[in-house]
C-alpha cells in the first residue's frame, strides 16, 4: 500500500514578519509534502521574502495579483494542489505545523466547504491538533464579522435548494 499524498496550502497576506520562520518550521516538520502558499496580493515585503524562500526551500508560491481574501486564497491552494489530502496551514501558527501527520486523517475547511460536504451526506473527521491562538496585537485578523459570516453562509447553504 503506498503512502498518501499530502498538500499543504499555507494562504498568505501582509505576512512579512511571520512567514519565514512559518515556512522554515512547515519545510522542517512536513519535508514529504507538497507545500502551496498562496500569495493573496499582500503590500508589504512577503512577495520578496516568498521570492527568496522559494530558492531556498521546497515550496511552489502561487500569486494573487491583488487580495481577494482568504477564502479565496485557500480555493486557490487547493485547486493548485496535488496532494489526496489538502491542508491548510495558517501563518499565524494556531495550527502547530508538527501536528501535520495527524491531520492527514482529516481536513480542515472553511464553512462552505463544511456545508457542502455535510449535504452531500460525507462524513467530516477531527483530529486533535495543538492550538495557540494569537492576539491583534501579533496579527490576529479574525473578527467577531467573521462570525456572522460563517452563521449566514450556514443558513444559505440550508435554505438553498441548488445545494
Amino acid at each position: 500500500m503506498s503512502a498518501i499524498s499530502v498538500s499543504i496550502v499555507i494562504p498568505v497576506y501582509n505576512e512579512e514578519r511571520d512567514i519565514e520562520p512559518v515556512l522554515r518550521k512547515v519545510a522542517e516538520v512536513a519535508h514529504a509534502y507538497e507545500v502551496v502558499v498562496v500569495e493573496d496580493g499582500s503590500t508589504d515585503q512577503t512577495p520578496r521574502i516568498l521570492a527568496r524562500l522559494q530558492r531556498a526551500l521546497p515550496i511552489r508560491v502561487v500569486t494573487h495579483p491583488k487580495n481577494v481574501g482568504k477564502g479565496a486564497a485557500v480555493r486557490t491552494g487547493i485547486h493548485e494542489a496535488t496532494g489526496e489530502v489538502v491542508l491548510i496551514q495558517d501563518v499565524d501558527l494556531e495550527d502547530n505545523p508538527e501536528d501535520s501527520p495527524q491531520r492527514t486523517r482529516g481536513v480542515e475547511v472553511e464553512v462552505e466547504a463544511v456545508c457542502r460536504i455535510l449535504r452531500a451526506w460525507r462524513t467530516i473527521f477531527e483530529v486533535p491538533i495543538s492550538y495557540d491562538g494569537r492576539t491583534d496585537a501579533e496579527g490576529k485578523k479574525i473578527t467577531w464579522r467573521d462570525g456572522i459570516t460563517a452563521i449566514q453562509t450556514i443558513l444559505w447553504c440550508r435554505v438553498d435548494p441548488r445545494w
